[in-house]
C-alpha cells in the first residue's frame, strides 16, 4: 500500500502535523451534538484505545521498521512450525488445526495479492515457500486421516460436508504447485464432490468459499451455479449498498464482515464486472462508517477484499459542489485525504424560512454528508424525527382490573398522583451500529421505580443503564440491524401540567444518525 498510494503516508504525516484532531477517536469528535461528554459515558477507553491506534498509523509506513518486522514475525513462525508442518496456538503446546489452516490460508493470499513475489526479499519468500509447503503436508494429512477414518467405519454414506473440511480445502486451494496421489486424492475428489452437493447446508460465508474452492479445483460449473445463487439472494441500497442477511439470531458484526469479504473474493475470482463488486466494498465502509472494527480477523479479511480490484475509489478526489437556495457555497478547507469539511449555517442565509440545499458530486464514488438542524422547541411540542436510527415511544398506565395486571394506553388525560407508567421506548435501525447513546427525558412529575443503575439485557440487546435528576440513560455498545423494545417504569409524584418527556437516540461514532420520538404532555390529578 506505501508503494502503490504513496499519498498515503504524506496524507497521515499531514493529519499529525496540521490535524491532529483527525486522529481522534470517532467517540470524540463532533462532542457539540452528543448530550454527554465522552468520559460521561462508559466508553472512554475505547476512545482512548481507538485514538492510539490512530496515532500508530505513520508506523505502518515506516519501510525500514516495516521490513525488520516482517523478518521478525517469519523467524518466529518458522521456529514455532512443528516437524509435522502444524503450529501450534502457543509455544509448548500440541499442533492446532485451526491455526496451521489460518496460517496456510494467509500465505495464499499474499500471493494471490502478488506481495510474495514483488515485495519481499529472497530470503522471505523462500521461508514462505518452506513453511506453506510443510503446512499443506499437515492439512492435507488431516484430511485423509478423516477420510480413511469414516471409511473404515462405513460412514460415508451419511457424511455432510462440514466447515472443518471445506476450509481445509480453501487453505490448500491456494497452491498450484503440489498435486495429491493416492489416497490422499481419494479424499479430496470426496470431500469436493460433498462441497458441491451439500453447499445449501452452508452457512453463507461458506458459500463463498464454496465458490472459490470448486473454482481453483476445475468445478467452474458447480461454482458458477453458488454465485448466482449468492446474487440472487442479495440485497441493494444506494446508500448501503450490496449486502446480504446473515442468520438472525447470530447479531455478530465480525461474523458480517468476514462473511461479506469471503463474498467479495469469490465475486473477483468468477466475474469481471466491477460494479457488484465495487456495491459490495460500498457495504464494507458503510459498515465501518458507524462501527469501530475491533477483530483482528474480519478487519484482515475485509482489507483483503478491499485490496482486491475493483474500481480505483483513490484516483478521482475533486470536491463536492453545494448550492444553498440557488446560489454556491464557498467551501471551507477540506481535511487532507478524507474531504472532510464543517460548514456552519446562520438564519441570514434562510430565504423566507426555507433552506434549498443541492449538491453535485462530480466523482465516480460515493460521497457521505449529513445536515443538522437546531432549533429551540417545547419539549412537548416535539415532532418525531426519521431517520435510519428510529425511536418513538408509547406511555401506559398501570392498573388492576379484576385482580389482573394491566397496561393501558396513556390518553392525555386520567392520571393521578400515585399512578404508576411504563414507557415502552421503541428503538429502530437499518444496520449495525456501535456505541449508540439513548437518552429518555421524563417528565418533571415523574421519577424511576427502579433507582439503580447497571447492565440490563432484554428483547435480545445489552446496555448500561443510568439513572439522573432529569432522566434516564441507555448506553447500548452494540445495536444490532433491526427492532428492539426498552422499557422503564415512572411513579406520579405531583400534581399538575408536565411535558411529557421525550426519547432521543444518537450514534457516538457516527453522530449524523440519530432521531427522537414526539413530545408528550401530561396531565395530573391530586
Amino acid at each position: 500500500m506505501a508503494d502503490e498510494v504513496p499519498q498515503l503516508k504524506a496524507t497521515i504525516q499531514r493529519w499529525q502535523t496540521e490535524n491532529p484532531e483527525t486522529l481522534w477517536s470517532q467517540l470524540e469528535k463532533n462532542p457539540e451534538h452528543k448530550a454527554l461528554a465522552i468520559n460521561q459515558t462508559p466508553w472512554l477507553s475505547a476512545a482512548e484505545a481507538e485514538a492510539a491506534q490512530k496515532a500508530q498509523l505513520i508506523e505502518l509506513f515506516n519501510l525500514n521498521r516495516l521490513n525488520y518486522e516482517v523478518s521478525k514475525s517469519l523467524d518466529k513462525l518458522q521456529q514455532l512450525q512443528l516437524t509435522n508442518g502444524a503450529w501450534p496456538w502457543f509455544e509448548g503446546m500440541r499442533e492446532s488445526r485451526f491455526i496451521t489452516r489460518t496460517l496456510l490460508e494467509g500465505f495464499g493470499k499474499l500471493e494471490t495479492l502478488g506481495i510474495n513475489a514483488s515485495r519481499l526479499d529472497a530470503k522471505a519468500q523462500r521461508q514462505i515457500s518452506q513453511m506453506s509447503r510443510k503446512a499443506h503436508a499437515f492439512i492435507a494429512g488431516e484430511l485423509t486421516a478423516d477420510y480413511l477414518k469414516m471409511r473404515k467405519e462405513e460412514r460415508l454414506e451419511k457424511y455432510i460436508i462440514s466447515s472443518t473440511h471445506l476450509n481445509d480445502l480453501y487453505a490448500l486451494s491456494f497452491s498450484k504447485i503440489i498435486s495429491h496421489e493416492g489416497d490422499q486424492d481419494d479424499a479430496v475428489r470426496f470431500f469436493l464432490s460433498h462441497v458441491e452437493k451439500d453447499w445449501l447446508k452452508l452457512s453463507l460465508g461458506n458459500q463463498a468459499v464454496a465458490v472459490l474452492v470448486l473454482h481453483r479445483n476445475g468445478r467452474k460449473e458447480a461454482a458458477a451455479a453458488i454465485l448466482k445463487s449468492l446474487s440472487e439472494r442479495s440485497f441493494y441500497n444506494t446508500e448501503l449498498g450490496r449486502y446480504w442477511i446473515n442468520d438472525p439470531y447470530a447479531r455478530i458484526n465480525a461474523q458480517n464482515i468476514e462473511d461479506q469479504s469471503k463474498i467479495i473474493a469469490a465475486y473477483e475470482a468468477l466475474t469481471a464486472d466491477k460494479t457488484e463488486i465495487d456495491q459490495m466494498r460500498q457495504w464494507l465502509l458503510s459498515h465501518k462508517r458507524a462501527n469501530s472494527w475491533n477483530n483482528s480477523r474480519s478487519t484482515a479479511e475485509a482489507i483483503y477484499a478491499l485490496l482486491i480490484p475493483g474500481t480505483n475509489w483513490l484516483v478521482s478526489e475533486q470536491s463536492p459542489e453545494i448550492f444553498i437556495n440557488e446560489k454556491a457555497v464557498k467551501l471551507p478547507q477540506q481535511e487532507s485525504g478524507t474531504g472532510f469539511f464543517k460548514l456552519n449555517l446562520d438564519e441570514s442565509q434562510f430565504l423566507n424560512d426555507s433552506l434549498r440545499i443541492k449538491i453535485i458530486n462530480p466523482n465516480d464514488q460515493f460521497l457521505w454528508g449529513a445536515l443538522f438542524h437546531g432549533f429551540v422547541q417545547d419539549a412537548d411540542q416535539i415532532a418525531a424525527t426519521d431517520n435510519p436510527l428510529k425511536v418513538e415511544q408509547q406511555l401506559f398506565v398501570k392498573q388492576i382490573k379484576h385482580g389482573k395486571q394491566q397496561l393501558i394506553p396513556y390518553k392525555s388525560e386520567g392520571l393521578s398522583v400515585g399512578d404508576k407508567l411504563v414507557v415502552l421506548i421503541q428503538v429502530q435501525s437499518d444496520r449495525e451500529m456501535d456505541f449508540v447513546h439513548l437518552r429518555y427525558h421524563r417528565a418533571a412529575a415523574a421519577e424511576p421505580l427502579a433507582q439503580l443503575s447497571g447492565y440490563q439485557y432484554r428483547d435480545g440487546l445489552s446496555y448500561y443503564q443510568n439513572h439522573d435528576d432529569t432522566g434516564t440513560d441507555f448506553f447500548i455498545g452494540k445495536l444490532p440491524k433491526g427492532s428492539f423494545q426498552l422499557q422503564l417504569e415512572l411513579k406520579l409524584e405531583q400534581a399538575g401540567h408536565f411535558s411529557g418527556g421525550f426519547a432521543e437516540m444518537l450514534s457516538y461514532y457516527a453522530p449524523e444518525f440519530g432521531s427522537n420520538s414526539k413530545g408528550l404532555r401530561l396531565s395530573i390529578k391530586e
